[in-house]
């Protein structure tokens, strides 16, 4: 199949030493991962020339730039050649690759970004050495749309969320499903259960409760219990602690 070229928005690209990072949109494949870092089948190109080494590490991309980047996950790690800022030098940059659906709007943006908290999570288990495939996962704060608890919940997981504001299915947040569902790499069934049902009982269980007492959630019932965000919202910190160990098997992860 013919390369081409995807022009890609590099606006909201974020600063760290030389390199930047980006959040890359939905029809975008998969780069590398903890299994293979070479995994990407992408170039960048500014201007129409090609950057690289493409597979530099992360911290050679921040202290020497020089065009170096890295495709991981569903996020760009990249430097320009002369350790421009790339939101204001004028060019223009790309991915390069087969072709590909490349979605833009709030919606993508929001997929891309609950994406990349659930592969964050799944690489972090990965170095762990768990596998949340038959684990039972307590998320405490998943937020709004609970994008990211749903990707677990493909990857194998039991989940219950737990938040003093639990999330409501919307109807106007059905673009948002439907992008998780066609791009996740793994079993999308629990996502194409949510659509058909325009809920979220169908694929995970949601507790309206606080981290300091999470009364419908059993005494070592928790295999894995995660947060992303969360402890600037936990009013009592010892006691959600408590809350936690009381409701975590031996050997939990947290």
């Amino acid at each position: 199949m013919d390369t081409v070229l995807h022009p890609i928005d590099v606006s909201d690209a974020r600063a760290d030493g030389l390199s930047w990072s980006l959040q890359l949109p939905p029809g975008v494949p998969r780069g590398a991962d903890q299994t293979d870092f070479f995994g990407s089948p992408l170039r960048l190109v500014e201007d129409g020339r090609d950057l690289g080494p493409g597979t530099a590490l992360h911290t050679e991309i921040r202290d020497l730039g020089g065009g170096r980047f890295h495709h991981w996950l569903r996020t760009l790690y990249f430097s320009t050649p002369d350790g421009s800022d790339p939101r204001t030098n004028g060019r223009v940059y790309a991915l390069a690759g087969a072709p590909m659906r490349v979605e833009t709007g709030p919606w993508a943006r929001r997929a891309a970004h609950e994406m990349n908290i659930a592969e964050s999570f799944l690489v972090r288990f990965a170095t762990l050495g768990v596998d949340v495939a038959g684990k039972d996962l307590l998320e405490l704060g998943p937020g709004a749309t609970l994008g990211a608890s749903l990707l677990l919940a493909c990857a194998g997981a039991r989940v219950t969320v737990a938040d003093r504001f639990p999330a409501r299915f919307r109807p106007d947040t059905i673009p948002l499903y439907q992008l998780l569902e066609r791009d996740w790499h793994m079993d999308t069934a629990p996502i194409a259960a949510v659509l058909a049902e325009g809920g979220f009982s169908a694929a995970l269980r949601s507790v309206p409760e606080a981290a300091e007492s999470l009364d419908s959630v059993a005494d070592a019932s928790m295999d894995v219990v995660i947060s992303n965000a969360v402890l600037e919202h936990v009013r009592d910190i010892g006691q959600a602690a408590r809350e936690l160990r009381r409701v975590s098997r031996p050997g939990a992860w947290h």
